[in-house]
């Protein structure tokens, strides 16, 4: 089994509410990947709450069974899909996978 954290940090809105808006469509389309995409055996969307400026925006934590089931998910057109917006809406990620 393998879990796999990202954690995203939004770009720069010109307000609060454009930023707020953005994380709720992009949990909202990450939250739907779970019923597209077999292989996901788990799956938590997040949306900071934090006011540190360490913090970061939105974190997904995911498990797989195997590292091909991983790599099946990052291909999946589903995944692909919000990949291309959260490029759109993000300045930066972090990624950790390990096996549990």
């Amino acid at each position: 089994m393998l879990k796999h954290i990202v954690l995203i940090k939004m770009a720069d809105f010109d307000t609060e509410k454009e930023k707020n808006e953005a994380m709720k469509k992009l949990k909202k389309d990450l939250d739907a990947l779970p019923s597209k995409i077999p292989v996901i055996k788990s799956y938590e969307v997040g949306l900071n709450i934090s006011q540190t400026g360490a913090a970061y925006d939105v974190s997904i934590i995911s498990a797989f069974e195997s590292t091909d089931d991983l790599k099946a998910y990052a291909i999946h057109q589903a995944h692909l899909e919000v990949l291309d917006y959260l490029g759109k809406v993000s300045s930066s990620k972090v990624v950790v996978d390990y096996k549990i």
